[in-house]
């Protein structure tokens, strides 16, 4: 089998998250293989001074940041010389909280509780380009970018249902989260994935997400009304 791995680094900020989450966060960009921790902050008016210094890729901003708010801050850093893409991370899992995340400027809306594994694809797709949101909304993950054509070819050739599973990968959602809606076990869909991934010559879902990305593969099916 052929493993595809994913060379390029990314630097992320990480922007008033509270312990814990700072803490498994760290122990994800650890073990990913391709993401470094370039500081951390408290609150919004040091994250601003700490990321003109680090210029890293990726800033993880707490919704709830101390002492500015939010939209503010998104605002700030983007005036930065050479600004970082931004993902918002909150505790409303809501449409309505993304797309208003979005409007403000972020790349990325991250739902806590999300799946360490698929907060890394996340980050993978924000860097290249593309936006990502852990909720139902209709927004693209590609940023507009052309699709590899072969890539795109291999993705059409899965099914339909294989198809709404990636989707779900591409979401950030949990094998029971894809599996509820498609009203199957959990096991069916973690055996569907572990066959894409065999099938994709990928070793986890970061990759997948990241290939359906470069196919332009999209949250919402073509000719689907958003919900």
């Amino acid at each position: 089998m052929t493993h595809i791995r994913v060379h390029q680094r990314v630097s992320v900020h990480l922007a008033g998250a509270d312990y814990l989450t700072d803490f498994g966060l760290e122990r994800l960009f650890e073990a990913s293989g391709f993401i470094d921790l370039s500081g951390v902050s408290s609150t919004g008016r040091q994250a601003l001074q700490r990321v003109r210094a680090e210029r890293p890729d990726l800033v993880i901003l707490e919704a709830g940041i101390k002492d500015t708010a939010m939209p503010a801050t998104v605002a700030a850093l983007s005036e930065l010389s050479g600004p970082p893409k931004v993902l918002i991370l909150s505790d409303d899992p809501s449409p309505t909280a993304a797309d208003a995340a979005f409007r403000t400027g972020a790349a990325g809306y991250l739902v806590r509780g999300d799946t360490l594994e698929d907060i890394a694809a996340a980050l993978r797709i924000v860097h290249r380009g593309g936006t990502v949101s852990s909720c139902r909304s209709p927004r693209r993950t590609n940023g507009g970018a052309s699709a590899d054509p072969r890539l795109a070819l291999r993705f059409k050739a899965f099914t339909p249902r294989d198809q709404t599973i990636l989707r779900g990968i591409m979401a950030g959602r949990t094998n029971a989260q894809i599996a509820r809606p498609m009203h199957v076990s959990e096991a069916t869909i973690k055996a569907a994935v572990a066959r894409i991934r065999q099938q994709l010559g990928v070793e986890n879902r970061i990759q997948i997400a990241v290939q359906a990305v470069q196919a332009g593969l999209t949250l919402v099916p073509p000719g689907e009304v958003p919900k």
